[in-house]
């Protein structure tokens, strides 16, 4: 396999993405299920203030969701585990691995937030 991934057999791929569909789905689920039943909930309850927050909560998840899909997107050839692995070698190799993936899948769930709003 090259540095893009890009000699994985059809079968590697496959495996790739079920791996994959096993980690967003979930979050994609979930956050339909916040969106859809903040409102009944709030109803049901009498506490009106749970209806935004279902809203919210759901918009967070698929926040989540977008965030693996994006970087899947964006930086295929990029794994993370991999990457941790080697930066644990070294203390200050660690720290920079850490704060820069914060720092982009931070950008990733900002925008995401950004669009929700829209």
């Amino acid at each position: 396999m090259d540095k893009m991934g890009t000699n994985r057999t059809w079968e590697e791929r496959i495996k790739f993405y079920i791996q994959d569909s096993k980690k967003v789905l979930p979050l994609i689920i979930l956050g339909f299920v916040f969106i859809i039943g903040g409102l009944p909930l709030a109803q049901h309850t009498g506490l009106d203030f749970l209806a935004p927050w279902g809203l919210f909560l759901g918009g967070t998840f698929w926040a989540a969701a977008l965030s693996h899909v994006l970087r899947r997107t964006l930086f295929p050839w990029l794994n993370l585990q991999a990457l941790t692995d080697k930066a644990m070698e070294e203390p200050i190799g660690a720290a920079i691995v850490f704060v820069g993936v914060c720092i982009v899948l931070a950008a990733f769930i900002a925008l995401t937030g950004a669009m929700l709003r829209t």
